[in-house]
């Protein structure tokens, strides 16, 4: 539900968490945490990011390990959460961006691995790296070590095939990755490479990927609905950025999302009138800020 004014607010809605498609491999470690910390607030500070699929389903944009939080019987096990819907297909609306990841590697080592699952990393130019994962059709990442040595990595085959050897390629150095913004659109790439070493500087080696459209990821959450099995995206590498604005410090009683008894068209009500006595703020990132 959008705030009434001159200037429309973010789309808030109590759903349920089983109808939320996640299109990406997450770190579920991080779960445990995050629940403990969420029991402990006593609310749902900041709604997680999803769009309309279609057939009363959603997928998921952002916030993907609250999402399982909530939805996990062992966590919160919670059946409605709060969320913030936007129009995926709506360029004003959201950015589909990608994450860059930073680790620490043996160069020798981490090609070696790749090689014995039968994945060639070609050596290559800075500017030959950026057209790759800009434009190039079969492009999966490129690596850009700190010593000056860059590496591309391409595949054939269909989209799906190509995803299965990305993660491939993630689960070789998964584990402590650290993420971060580069940008091939945007100029001075050798110095975006170096800023984000200096920036990182326990990290020796950029893995950058190629871009996804929204078509691309709805297609994965389409057929994750229809209980296909299908291949994900790796683990942080979708950045989706919110252009009309990220709600944020709403601060919704957990004990309305996991009350029982009470139906979802009830739940939406007390959020409406919960909204009623807010103030937010939008900031120029935008930014929607609920907890005044």
């Amino acid at each position: 539900m959008g705030r009434k004014g001159c200037e429309p607010g973010p789309e808030l809605k109590i759903v349920p968490v089983k109808d939320i498609i996640i299109h990406e491999h997450f770190d579920k470690t991080r779960s445990p945490k995050l629940a403990r910390r969420i029991e402990e607030d006593g609310v749902l500070k900041d709604p997680p990011i999803v769009a309309r699929l279609g057939g009363g389903k959603y997928v998921h944009l952002d916030g993907a390990n609250r999402i399982t939080v909530f939805r996990e019987k062992n966590l919160l096990n919670c059946r409605h959460i709060l969320v913030q819907i936007v129009d995926y297909f709506d360029p004003e609306s959201v950015k589909v961006s990608t994450w860059c990841h930073l680790t620490q590697q043996d160069k020798d080592s981490f090609l070696s691995r790749l090689r014995s699952k039968g994945i060639e990393a070609r050596p290559m130019d800075c500017d030959a790296a950026r057209d790759l994962i800009s434009e190039g059709e079969g492009a999966l990442c490129c690596l850009f070590f700190r010593d000056g040595d860059v590496f591309g990595i391409e595949s054939e085959g269909d989209f799906e095939s190509r995803l299965r050897v990305m993660n491939e390629v993630v689960r070789t150095y998964e584990g402590r990755i650290e993420r971060d913004s580069l940008e091939p659109e945007r100029g001075e790439w050798k110095k975006q490479i170096r800023d984000l070493f200096e920036k990182h500087d326990d990290c020796n080696v950029i893995i950058a990927f190629p871009g996804f459209t929204p078509k691309q990821v709805v297609q994965i959450a389409t057929r994750l609905a229809a209980g296909e099995d299908v291949v994900k995206i790796p683990p942080g590498v979708t950045r989706h950025i919110v252009l009309e604005g990220r709600a944020l410090r709403i601060n919704f009683p957990l004990s309305v999302l996991k009350a029982e008894g009470v139906s979802l068209e009830a739940k939406n009500e007390m959020l409406k009138e919960f909204l009623k006595k807010k103030k937010p703020r939008r900031y120029e990132e935008p930014t929607f800020m609920y907890d005044e």
